[in-house]
């Protein structure tokens, strides 16, 4: 090999250094949202819509994940989580949450009750992007998270889980929103009750810390 081509191969080594740098800056890295017109929106104020994982199934009110992100990010957080309910849910509700409460930031869990009812991926990505949709045309800023992974007795999802994940994630690079990885946060059983999908206080203690990176 010439010193010319070692060159060339150390140049592009440093390159794809820098890159790959910087995506992780981006993942790992919170929101720049100085610039963003909140309109009538209460900017400091948070709304977390989702399911039984949201609102805090099996644990305290204090031990949920949107009380453990309000006590570790000082903002008022709403819990505007609904047992049971799907993706198709949250989209039918999430206008009605933002004009009650004008938040300026929603968080978005959803995706473990689609997937135990058998619903299509493409299904649940669209309506996860119509509840995003729904926040950007409200002037408010919506961070998406992740699907959790799920073990015994729910592990019957838990190729779902997989697969749907890189969608969620390529939906919110196409609208330009930020992704909470509660996946990677919570990839550990140890973190969840016994029925393996609800978090125990300290699995939902990781969601808070997974969207208050996001803020």
């Amino acid at each position: 090999m010439t010193r010319q081509n070692l060159l060339v191969n150390a140049a592009n080594l440093l390159l794809i250094g820098l890159l790959l740098g910087n995506a992780a800056c981006e993942e790992d890295g919170g929101s720049d949202n100085s610039g963003h017109d909140f309109g009538v929106n209460n900017p400091d104020l948070v709304v977390a819509l989702g399911d039984s994982i949201t609102h805090g199934y099996g644990l305290a009110g204090s031990e949920s994940y949107p009380a453990q992100l309000g006590a570790q990010t000082g903002r008022p957080v709403i819990n505007s989580g609904a047992d049971g309910e799907r993706s198709s849910g949250g989209l039918g509700r999430v206008n009605s949450v933002l004009n009650q409460h004008k938040p300026g930031f929603l968080l978005i869990l959803y995706g473990s009750n689609d997937l135990i009812f058998g619903a299509d991926l493409n299904g649940i990505v669209g309506n996860l992007r119509g509840i995003i949709q729904a926040a950007k045309a409200n002037q408010t800023i919506p961070i998406i998270a992740t699907v959790p992974p799920a073990f015994p007795y729910h592990d019957f999802i838990a190729q779902g889980v997989v697969d749907l994940n890189p969608l969620i994630q390529a939906m919110a690079a196409e609208e330009g929103v930020a992704v909470a990885n509660v996946f990677n946060a919570l990839n550990n059983p140890a973190l969840f009750q016994s029925d393996g999908l609800h978090p125990t206080a300290e699995g939902a203690g990781k969601i808070a810390s997974a969207f208050a990176g996001k803020l």
